[in-house]
């Protein structure tokens, strides 16, 4: 794909500016991919960002049920954790 690409050399030259705007690119022709493909790009992002809550909040109510925050736990163990919610929601 040609804007993943661009957004790749952008991300390499370190230039910010130009990231943004090829990173903008890229999501645009996301967009245009999902209306294409007669899907709803708006609703698709709005689902995985309730799907992310969800795992978030799982994540927080586990270690809180361990008298833990965030701040206590790895990263592991925060991926063990992220993990078992996606497995508790395909159930």
């Amino acid at each position: 794909m040609e804007e993943l690409h661009e957004f790749e050399e952008a991300w390499a030259g370190g230039d910010p500016k130009r990231m943004e705007d090829e990173l903008g690119d890229l999501l645009f022709a996301i967009v245009n991919l999902g209306r294409f493909l007669s899907l709803n790009p708006e609703e698709a992002l709005r689902k995985t960002i309730s799907r992310f809550q969800k795992r978030f909040s799982y994540i927080e109510d586990a270690l809180s049920k361990q008298g833990r925050h965030m701040s206590e736990a790895t990263l592991e163990e925060m991926d063990i954790l992220w993990e078992q919610a996606k497995k508790e929601e395909a159930s």
